[in-house]
């Protein structure tokens, strides 16, 4: 698997990433960080507590993110949570958006363990 291949499965803009971390070297350093990212655990923990405002924050945060990366599907749905939170509401079908999230995550780690295959 390729990075090409990683934004091709996510439906991200490859080239958008690349331009914007310079190269594949650190474009892959960064998505090693973004599988650390707790922004999507956050706002489900505030989701459950009701906390409209701190899951705002953790959704925006989350889209913010996947803006930097051009991951664009991921981008979208956490934009339309962080659209509802914003008006004060609770996001519908946050299904749509974990089940995005968790392609992205399994798409990057799938993609770490075969480089580190590669390099054994």
């Amino acid at each position: 698997m390729t990075l090409s291949d990683v934004y091709k499965t996510l439906n991200g803009n490859y080239d958008e990433a690349k331009t914007r971390m310079m190269n594949d070297s650190f474009l892959e350093k960064m998505l090693s960080k973004f599988i650390k990212d707790d922004s999507m655990k956050k706002l489900d923990e505030e989701l459950k507590k009701g906390n409209i405002k701190e899951a705002f924050m953790a959704a925006h945060t989350l889209k913010g993110v996947a803006a930097n990366f051009a991951f664009t599907q991921l981008f979208t749905q956490a934009s339309l949570r962080t659209e509802n939170l914003r008006n004060g509401k609770l996001p519908e079908n946050m299904d749509e958006l974990r089940k995005e999230y968790d392609l992205t995550i399994n798409t990057i780690n799938q993609y770490i363990s075969e480089k580190r295959s590669e390099v054994l």
